[in-house]
C-alpha cells in the first residue's frame, strides 16, 4: 500500500503477525479511499461492528460463495468510486472558489486603485467640480469648489443650486431649459455667488450623469475660474481705447 495504489483490500481478521482490524486501520491511514472487506469464520458481533467504524466497507462469514464476494466487492468498490466523485467535486469546488475569491479580491483592488484615483484627480483640481441631484441640491463639492467659493463641504450640502447663480432663481430655470438628458451645457460664461456674497466670473460646463438603466441621477458642473481671464481682457480693451501717452480716450472709445 505504500508503494502503490489499489483499490481493493481484503483482509482476515485472524492472522498471526497483525489483528485485522489493525490492518483496516492501518490501510486507511495510508489511503482513505481505499475500499476494503473484512472476513472472518468466526461470529464476533463486537468486531465486525468495530471493522466498520474503522473504515470496512462490508463484513463477510466464511465461508461464503461467489456470489456473495462478488456483490460485497461490487458495493465496496462502487461506494469508493462515489467517494473518489464526491471527493473530486469538492476539491474541483474548492478550485472554484478559490479562483472567484482571487478574481473578487482583484477586482476589488482594482476598483478600490480606481475609487482612489478618481478621488486624488477631483480633490487636486483647482476647478471647482459639483454634483446635483435632479432636485437641484448640491450633493458633492471638491475641495476646488470650496477655495473658488469660500463654503465648507457641509455648508454646500444644504445649498440649492440656485442660490449659488448671480442670476438667482431666473439664471437656474435657463440653464435647466438648456440642459438635457443628451444635451451638455458646454463653455457657459456666468458668474456665482461667493459667501462673502462677492461674484465670481466662471466657465461652466454641466453634464448629465446617468445610471445603468440610462435615468439621469445627477449633473455634473465643472467651474474654472476666469477672474484672471477677464482682468486681462479688460486691460486689454482699456488699451485699445486710450492713447498710451496720454491715458486719454482715443476716437475708438467714442465710434
Amino acid at each position: 500500500l505504500e508503494t502503490g495504489q489499489y483499490s481493493l483490500l481484503i483482509t482476515d481478521l485472524r492472522m498471526p503477525e497483525m489483528h485485522g482490524l489493525e490492518v483496516v486501520r492501518r490501510a486507511k491511514e495510508i489511503d482513505a479511499t481505499i475500499a476494503v472487506i473484512v472476513v472472518t469464520a468466526l461470529l464476533e458481533v463486537t468486531n465486525a461492528v468495530e471493522a466498520l467504524r474503522t473504515g470496512a466497507d462490508d463484513y463477510l462469514m466464511k465461508p461464503f460463495n461467489l456470489t456473495e464476494i462478488t456483490l460485497s466487492v461490487e458495493k465496496a468498490l462502487e461506494r469508493r468510486r462515489l467517494v473518489l466523485e464526491n471527493w473530486k467535486y469538492q476539491n474541483e469546488l474548492e478550485s472554484r472558489v478559490k479562483e472567484a475569491t482571487q478574481e473578487l479580491e482583484l477586482a476589488n483592488a482594482e476598483l478600490s486603485n480606481t475609487k482612489d484615483y478618481l478621488e486624488n484627480l477631483l480633490n487636486s483640481s483647482a476647478d471647482a467640480i459639483i454634483t446635483v441631484t435632479p432636485a437641484g441640491y448640491v450633493s458633492f463639492a471638491n475641495p476646488g469648489a470650496t477655495a473658488t467659493l469660500g463654503y465648507s463641504s457641509e455648508e454646500f450640502l444644504t445649498k440649492h443650486v440656485r442660490e449659488l447663480y448671480a442670476g438667482g432663481v431666473d439664471e437656474a430655470r435657463y440653464v435647466e431649459r438648456m440642459l438635457g438628458p443628451e444635451r451638455p451645457l458646454q463653455n457657459y460664461e456666468t458668474e456665482l455667488l461667493r459667501r462673502d456674497g462677492n461674484q465670481i466670473p466662471v466657465n461652466l460646463t454641466i453634464s448629465p450623469v446617468k445610471d445603468a438603466t440610462g435615468k439621469v441621477i445627477s449633473f455634473l458642473g465643472i467651474c474654472k475660474d476666469i477672474t484672471e481671464q477677464k482682468r486681462l481682457e479688460f486691460e486689454l480693451k482699456e488699451m485699445s481705447i486710450k492713447d498710451s501717452l496720454t491715458g486719454l480716450y482715443n476716437q475708438r472709445h467714442f465710434y
